[in-house]
């Protein structure tokens, strides 16, 4: 199992992910790619991007945060009940894994949302 308590632990891993999604979202800007996923891939940069500042200070739950923004998608792209349906579900069960598992506190699954 890899599970990085340490927060400094964490700083290869979110500088890759911002990279990564910058680079998807150029590529998908300069081939004229859906407007959805390029607001999607922008989003995302942003998101990634914050967690990583966030990280710095306090460890939160990336995995509250993936949970949520899938929710979220779902909702956009289906609609309120579809999202709510899916999403709801997700987001209680991994969460609820989290605090399970002891690998993160109520406030930091609160922020990770």
């Amino acid at each position: 199992e890899l599970h990085m308590s340490n927060t400094r632990e964490r700083n290869i891993p979110y500088i890759s992910a911002v990279v990564f999604a910058a680079i998807a979202y150029g590529l998908i800007a300069r081939f004229d790619g859906p407007e959805l996923l390029r607001c999607l891939a922008l989003f995302n940069v942003i998101e990634l991007t914050g967690l990583a500042v966030i990280n710095h200070f306090w460890l939160i739950s990336l995995h509250a945060t993936g949970a949520m923004a899938t929710a979220v998608l779902v909702m956009l792209v289906f609609g309120w009940g579809i999202g709510l349906l899916v999403g709801l579900p997700l987001v209680l069960s991994v969460c609820w894994v989290r605090l399970f598992l002891k690998r993160h506190t109520v406030s930091q699954i609160i922020a990770g949302l």
